[in-house]
């Protein structure tokens, strides 16, 4: 896999109509950095959860395998239900 990391910028904010956040201190800063009119595209990934309960997606980077295995758990679940949204409302959020 190719590409980059960068930090989101307002513009992203107002480009894009969801920005997903993994944990609660991304949700904090980018409600920080939105204003009124986009504020309500920033969502929790683990909003999208089902098969588990969970606030926000731990970072496995300091753990063993397990860790990694866990969050890829949350993320097939939260993917999952985020596909079946965007296929029920027609890709509108």
């Amino acid at each position: 896999m190719t590409g980059i990391a960068r930090q989101v910028t307002r513009a992203d904010l107002d480009q894009f109509d969801l920005i997903l956040v993994m944990d609660n201190d991304n949700y904090a800063a980018l409600n920080r950095l939105a204003n009124n009119r986009n504020r309500h595209k920033i969502r929790k990934f683990c909003e999208y959860c089902v098969a588990h309960s969970i606030n926000e997606v731990p970072d496995p980077y300091y753990g063993d395998a397990t860790h990694f295995e866990r969050v890829l758990d949350l993320l097939e679940d939260g993917c999952a239900q985020l596909v079946e949204q965007i296929k029920t409302s027609r890709g509108m959020l």
